[in-house]
C-alpha cells in the first residue's frame, strides 16, 4: 500500500511540475508584445532627447549627433511600424508628428527620467534633476 501511495504521489508531483510546459500560451501574448514595443518606443524617444541635450551642452560633436539621431530615428521608425502591424491602426500620422516635433525642437525632456519640461524650468518636475545647460 505504501508503494502505491509513493507512486501516486510521485506521479502527481511530476504532473504538477510539467503542466506549465505543456499548456497553451495565454491569448494576451500580443498585448505583452505591444507593451514591450511601447517600452522600446519610449526608450528610443528618450535616447533622441538625450542626444539633443548632449549636443546642446557640447558633449557631442555635430557628426556624432547626426549619426546617433539617424540610428535611433530608424529604430523608432521600425518600432512604430511593428506597433502599427500589431495594433492594426495607422500610425504614420503619429510618426510624422513625432519627427516634426523633433525637427522643430519643440519641447524639452529631462535627460534622466524623460519627463517633459517647460522652457523656463531649471529642475525636472518629475525627478528634480537640474536642467542647467
Amino acid at each position: 500500500m505504501t508503494v502505491f501511495a509513493n507512486i501516486l504521489l510521485t506521479g502527481l508531483v511530476i504532473a504538477f511540475v510539467l503542466y506549465p510546459l505543456f499548456r497553451r500560451q495565454p491569448a494576451s501574448e500580443p498585448d505583452g508584445r505591444l507593451q514591450e514595443l511601447r517600452l522600446k518606443q519610449a526608450t528610443a524617444y528618450a535616447m533622441l532627447n538625450e542626444i539633443a541635450s548632449d549636443h546642446e551642452a557640447g558633449k557631442l560633436s555635430e557628426k556624432d549627433c547626426r549619426e546617433l539621431e539617424t540610428k535611433y530615428r530608424q529604430e523608432a521608425d521600425g518600432i512604430l511600424k511593428e506597433i502599427d502591424l500589431l495594433s492594426g491602426g495607422d500610425l504614420s500620422g503619429e510618426i510624422e508628428k513625432g519627427v516634426r516635433q523633433l525637427r522643430r525642437g519643440k519641447g524639452r525632456f529631462c535627460s534622466q527620467c524623460g519627463a517633459p519640461v517647460k522652457p523656463g524650468d531649471r529642475f525636472c518636475p518629475q525627478c528634480g534633476r537640474s536642467l542647467a545647460r
